[in-house]
């Protein structure tokens, strides 16, 4: 037998399946029973200071794969809307088909700022082919079952310079990796893409790539406490939903104010309120009122046993000294 092959006995398999199936559903709606999840895309500054860099030229991506991740970074670059893409190979061809002279062409290349290049150091397509005997537990009849894995890494590194100076912005090298697995009873299964997976590996290289250099979103998962007796807490997620925000922080204070009102007040449902509350100014941009309000979520709940203050508290910081870094990268403005 093939030392790759495992014997198993599908009633063990089924039963450890519903085990975990079933946990993982009390999981489920014991964690989200009281919430409503949310994503927001929360903008984020590159990670160096492009500012004055306003046209690029794109000197191209050498090496195995190079074509493609060229064209995925050109698209990029084009995407942001802060550059304007003056790529010497294109403005070539332009130059011909227009039956411009080369002179022309070279000053309108000239005119870049920064230059971005690269080279692709490693490009690793992996495939293995798996199999196991599966034994019906019943009729003690074997079956086989096949699995094709498949991987594809891209290894690039990327060169900016400022053309002006000559002098390098940065130098950074990047891995993206992509997988997959196809199974089959009884049969073969299919061959895998592995073009299909090193153009996946060449796009998250590439998405690695431009937060340096350009100001992207990112989407965060938050939670919005529901409490469905409280009248105005409910107003409260409604108002959230609809991007409402300051009316969505007055709304939950109200509530906080409800809940404290009450005989015996329950400082779980406060501190959850509170939470909202600080989500709410946090949404809306009021980061000193967000920071502030997470405060009153930690002395509620110091261990964060029933809201994430301390997490809360954490990220609004980064947002701070994000805005901070916008404003230098001239993505939003001075005041």
């Amino acid at each position: 037998m093939n030392p790759n092959v495992i014997v198993k006995e599908c009633k063990i398999k089924k039963q450890m399946i519903m085990s975990l199936s079933l946990g993982g559903l009390l999981t489920i709606f014991t964690g989200c029973a009281n919430t409503q999840q949310t994503y927001l895309n929360i903008q984020r500054p590159a990670e160096i200071n492009m500012a004055g860099y306003e046209k690029i030229r794109l000197d191209g991506i050498s090496g195995q794969g190079g074509q493609l991740i060229n064209a995925k970074l050109r698209t990029a670059l084009a995407n942001t809307g802060k550059f304007t893409l003056v790529d010497r190979g294109s403005m070539t061809a332009a130059a011909q088909e227009r039956a411009l002279s080369d002179l022309n062409a070279q000053q309108d290349v000239t005119t870049a700022n920064v230059s971005i290049k690269g080279d692709v150091l490693l490009v690793t397509p992996r495939q293995e082919r798996l199999q196991q005997v599966m034994r019906d537990y019943k009729t003690g009849r074997e079956y086989y079952v096949y699995a094709n894995q498949g991987s594809n890494t891209a290894q690039v590194s990327f060169t900016v310079t400022d053309l002006a100076t000559s002098e390098l912005i940065t130098t950074k090298t990047f891995t993206g990796e992509a997988s997959t697995q196809t199974d089959w009873y009884n049969d073969n299964p299919p061959n895998i893409d592995m073009n299909g997976l090193f153009d996946n590996a060449a796009e998250r290289v590439v998405q690695q790539f431009m937060k340096t250099i350009a100001p992207y979103y990112e989407s965060i998962a938050v939670n919005i406490y529901k409490f469905p007796k409280n009248t105005a807490n409910t107003t409260g997620q409604g108002l959230f939903a609809g991007r409402q925000y300051l009316q969505a922080a007055k709304a939950f204070e109200e509530a906080l104010a409800a809940s404290q009102a009450q005989s015996e007040p329950k400082l779980k449902e406060q501190a959850q309120i509170t939470h909202n509350i600080g989500l709410a100014y946090e949404c809306a941009g009021d980061y000193n009122r967000a920071a502030a309000t997470y405060q009153n979520v930690l002395a509620l709940d110091p261990e964060g046993k029933t809201a994430p203050g301390r997490s809360s508290l954490n990220r609004v910081s980064v947002r701070q000294a994000d805005v901070g870094r916008l404003k230098k990268q001239g993505v939003l403005p001075a005041n």
